[in-house]
């Protein structure tokens, strides 16, 4: 679920634990990348969304970035609840517009992806907060489980 304010995310978590049902909340950062990475070792495997997501985007230092997302941050650092004050709004988004650098404020489109599905397999729910890690890899199932497991204690 997409949830824009604390009253609301609180109000879904009391429906969910009253009708028996295990919620999990994921948030992300400002939202980068999104394409097919490196291709891996061989040179083949696409992490994200095909060739064609980097093509449709206009501007050269914006697609620039996101390439340079997709091949060098796609680790992943998962923080139990919500510790960062502030993650986006126009100020985030310009200030880490034309940076590839991990940060606290920004999520790999592929890594909140998988993260969500991650959240899902899961039979208890987590609260957690996704940001951005080196990596040329995304997280493994087993490792995504991990990472959910060390924030949800």
């Amino acid at each position: 679920m997409v949830v824009a304010s604390k009253k609301l995310e609180d109000y879904l978590k009391s429906k969910c634990d009253s009708a028996g049902i295990s919620c999990s909340i994921v948030r992300a950062g400002l939202l980068k990348g999104g394409g097919p990475g490196d291709g891996g070792e061989d040179g083949r495997t696409e992490w994200g969304l095909a060739k064609f997501y980097d093509n449709t985007i206009f501007d050269l230092l914006e697609s620039r970035t996101s390439m340079g997302f997709d091949k060098f941050t796609l680790g992943s650092k998962v923080t139990a609840g919500d510790p960062f004050p502030f993650r986006g709004g126009l100020l985030g988004k310009l200030a880490s517009n034309q940076s590839f650098d991990p940060s606290d404020s920004t999520t790999g489109r592929t890594l909140a992806a998988g993260a969500l599905l991650a959240a899902v397999r899961r039979d208890s729910g987590v609260d957690v907060s996704l940001s951005s890690a080196k990596g040329k890899i995304p997280p493994s199932r087993e490792e995504w489980d991990i990472l959910l497991d060390a924030a949800s204690l």
